[in-house]
This record gives structure tokens, sequence and C-alpha cells, in this order.
């Protein structure tokens, strides 16, 4: 991809949800490229059990609050003050107007899918491209919402009953997180220069079938999508009696969308991945 960088405006905010494995890393990254500001919300406090895959905090930081480390962190290496927008928030329904005020492209890394379907929802009513990000056991996933395609409830339709467990509760392989915060950096970059024409919905990276193990998923929006067909931009790609839903439910929730009406690209050997927060 030649010459997007040098297209990036430098007026454009970008919220990252969560400063954790995930998130941590893409603070750091986007904020020494100086190509937006960057707005960051969580309002956890960092445990023994994150350090081995939350680069960004230390052993000294247990029990203080990540936020404010991160703010630190940031001010240590020279970032500008006003190149980021520190928020000890949790991003749900009352705090999604002001998280998102003047911005152009949300990141979501946090670790629970209801948090997900929040930033989902709210970016999809609001008109602004949504990237959420996960990673659990050696597998990860991006998944791209953008204006007039389809969505996060497009595949997957609601916050399962029985939540599979997260890093804490079932491991990840420790470069993971960083290596999906790598691949939403980029997105959001794309994004932010016009070249999301490039984007597939979802990317999925299986790291038990070598390092060359990524596809990329192309569907279409679901005509009976809660989120985003309510909203003003939905183009109904299908008719309503040819639905492309995949019901969420504990037997197909399982990151394979319906084969009829996707297109898979493989990079490497990528076997089927999970979707996890």
């Amino acid at each position: 991809m030649q010459g997007f960088a040098e297209s990036m405006t430098f007026d454009r905010t970008i919220l990252v949800v969560g400063v954790g494995a995930i998130g941590g890393p893409l603070v750091l990254a986007l904020t020494a490229d100086c190509t937006a500001t960057i707005r960051f919300c969580d309002d956890d406090v960092v445990e023994h059990a994150n350090l081995h895959r939350q680069v960004q905090f230390a052993s000294p930081d247990i029990g203080k609050d990540k936020v404010l480390l991160l703010s630190c962190r940031l001010q240590r290496k020279g970032i500008p003050a006003n190149a980021f927008d520190a928020r000890r928030l949790r991003f749900d329904s009352g705090s999604a107007d002001s998280l998102l005020d003047g911005v152009d492209v949300v990141i979501d890394g946090s670790d629970n899918f209801a948090t997900k379907f929040a930033v989902n929802d709210a970016a999809v009513g609001r008109g602004i491209p949504a990237l959420i990000a996960s990673a659990v056991g050696n597998r990860g996933q991006l998944f791209i919402a953008q204006p007039g395609r389809a969505c996060y409830r497009c595949l997957f339709e609601d916050v399962p009953t029985n939540e599979p467990g997260n890093c804490t509760q079932v491991g990840v392989l420790g470069p993971l997180p960083a290596i999906m915060a790598g691949h939403a950096a980029v997105a959001a970059q794309q994004l932010l220069a016009g070249y999301e024409h490039l984007l597939k919905p979802l990317t999925i990276v299986d790291r038990t079938t070598g390092w060359n193990g990524k596809r990329t998923v192309d569907f279409k929006p679901r005509v009976s999508c809660p989120s985003c067909s309510r909203a003003p931009h939905f183009v109904a790609a299908r008719s309503p009696t040819k639905d492309n839903s995949t019901t969420n439910n504990q037997s197909n929730f399982s990151g394979r969308p319906d084969q009829q009406n996707t297109k898979e690209h493989n990079h490497g050997n990528g076997k089927n991945s999970d979707p996890t927060a």
C-alpha cells in the first residue's frame, strides 16, 4: 500500500475503547504516528494477570489506573498533550455521546461482548466506521463495520447468553493481541486516508496454522439487522426472503459466516476461527 500514509490528514480523531492488551499497543502506535488525535477510554486498573499480554504496563503498575498510567507513559515519550485525550470512562449507552463526539473512526479493543456490541450500535447509528478487534487463545479477529456495509450484528446477532471466556479466563498467546492491534492501526489509517474500499469486513488470524495463517472474509449486510438496517445509509443487499443471518447461539457462534453469502480470501492456510472477546 504505497502512498496511503502520505494521504493522511492531521485533523482527525480516533477513539480507542479499552487500553488493555489490544488497546494499549494501539494507542502507543497511533500517537507515535502523529496522524490523528487519539482519544482513549477505560475504567479498569492493572492486574497481575494482565502483564504477559499488556506490554504497556509493568509490575509496579499493579492496582493503578490504566488510563492514567498510559497518559503518563505518552508524556514520557514526548507525545504532545494535545495529541491525545484520555478519558476514565467505560463505553456504554450513557457515555457514547461524549466519547464519540467529533470522532472519525472508533476501534474497540475491549474484552467483553457487551462493550463490542455497544460500540457497534453507537457507531453505526452515527455513521462512524467501527473496528472491533479481539484475541483469545491462538486466534484473533478484526471486524470492520463501515457505513453502508455489514456491521458486527450482521454476523453475530447479539451478546451470547453464555459468553465465552476472555483472555484472563482461557488464556491468550502473549504477542497475539499486539498483532491484532497492528492490523487495527493500519486499517484505521486506511479508512482515514480514503482506502476503505480495500478493506474486507472480517480478518481472521489463526496462529495454530503458522505465521501466515490469516484470511479475510467478505459478506453482505443482513436485511433484518436491528442495527445497520435502521441507519439512513443502509443498502439492502438481499431480499427479505433471503436473509443472510447466522443466528447467534452457542452452536454456531463460531466465526463461520454463511458460506453462500461470503467470499473468503486466504493468506496462508488459515482455518475457521472463533469470535472471541
